[in-house]
């Protein structure tokens, strides 16, 4: 998270916006070329600038909250066999998500028709959460859209149910664990 509020990283930001603007653009497709990995819970307050361009982003925690009190996912150091799997499925949807980037980079500027339906994976609770991310993994591997596709807004109830009706306008499949 400090890095998060460092001057370096408020520069490299501000440049690959200004680059990605010059030779393409942040968004490709529905997708952030800005992928947010959260390594720990942030203490600081994010800078308006980082706020602004990962507000819509969704992310990888690689931590988990065991009451108030987060503990880090890390295969080297965990002792934990389920802190490693976990930390080891993380990795696998973060590559998975950066090749997937890198291939719409690639594609032509034309529209490529979905041959899937979209599926619809509801937010779960902290127990289901580990399942919730197998099966995320595995719906992905498999080339479904998954909806949703960026952070909903818990906080407005009017909102948030706008915003998850019109996802499931475009959804074949709804699942809630």
């Amino acid at each position: 998270p400090s890095y998060v509020t460092s001057e370096w990283c408020r520069k490299e930001v501000e440049e690959f916006c200004r680059a990605a603007g010059q030779g393409g653009e942040v968004i490709v497709g529905n997708k952030s070329r800005i992928i947010k990995v959260v390594k720990s819970p942030p203490q600081d307050p994010v800078p308006p600038l980082m706020q602004e361009i990962i507000h819509d982003t969704l992310g990888y925690e690689f931590y988990e909250k065991r009451g108030e009190v987060p503990v880090e996912l890390d295969a080297a150091s965990s002792a934990e066999d389920e802190l490693r799997q976990q930390y080891m499925l993380k990795i696998q949807m973060l590559a998975w998500d950066i090749a997937q980037t890198i291939k719409k980079l690639d594609e032509t500027k034309e529209e490529v028709v979905a041959s899937k339906a979209s599926i619809y994976l509801a937010q779960c609770s902290n127990d289901r959460k580990a399942s919730r991310d197998a099966l995320l993994a595995e719906l992905k591997l498999h080339g479904y859209p998954i909806l949703p596709d960026k952070p909903l807004h818990f906080d407005a109830e009017e909102t948030f149910t706008t915003e998850v009706s019109e996802m499931l306008d475009h959804c074949g499949l709804s699942v809630h664990l």
